[in-house]
């Protein structure tokens, strides 16, 4: 796996609250974070809301940490399979003192028929796919004229039954 430079910035939620991201230097990291904070964010992240939500690959947690500072009386459960994104979801949680409204899960979504899901990622082998290496099962590792050198790791699946039941608990 390649050595990224970690780096922390402040951006401002669609809402206007102030929110601290740690994110990885020469990664598409500071995109996603920016385009989630933008004030008409390609993700439409909304005020106003309560109750449970729940964002699949949650990624560095930028949408999860928005509608959390945005709605403060709502709880995300944040699902995010690929590990080093997992980690720096945990540091944003804190950095952000969010660790009673967010649910961090390690793991990946899949269906009735799925037991097991294999998530690959940590591309290497050109800018771009070490750009975006933390993109979970991105195609651009086949783009390439084959299947890029990755890291992968397996989860047993989690439904939609057991964030329901996490939802509720």
């Amino acid at each position: 796996m390649i050595s990224y430079a970690l780096a922390t910035g402040q951006w401002l939620t669609p809402g206007g609250h102030s929110a601290t991201f740690h994110y990885r230097a020469e990664t598409n990291d500071w995109n996603t974070i920016s385009s989630t904070m933008a004030p008409h964010d390609e993700y439409a992240i909304p005020s106003g809301l309560t109750g449970v939500a729940v964002d699949l690959g949650a990624y560095l947690g930028s949408v999860a940490i928005g509608l959390a500072l945005d709605n403060p009386n709502i709880r995300v459960i944040a699902v995010e399979p690929v590990p080093p994104n997992a980690d720096l979801i945990a540091r944003n949680i804190k950095a952000n003192g969010l660790g009673s409204q967010i649910t961090l899960i390690r793991g990946a979504i899949g269906g009735p028929t799925d037991d097991e899901i294999k998530v690959w990622y940590g591309y290497r082998g050109s800018v771009s796919l070490e750009h975006h290496a933390f993109v979970g099962n991105s195609t651009l590792a086949y783009d390439y004229g084959g299947e890029a050198p990755h890291e992968e790791v397996i989860y047993r699946r989690i439904t939609l039954s057991d964030l329901v039941g996490l939802a509720s608990g």
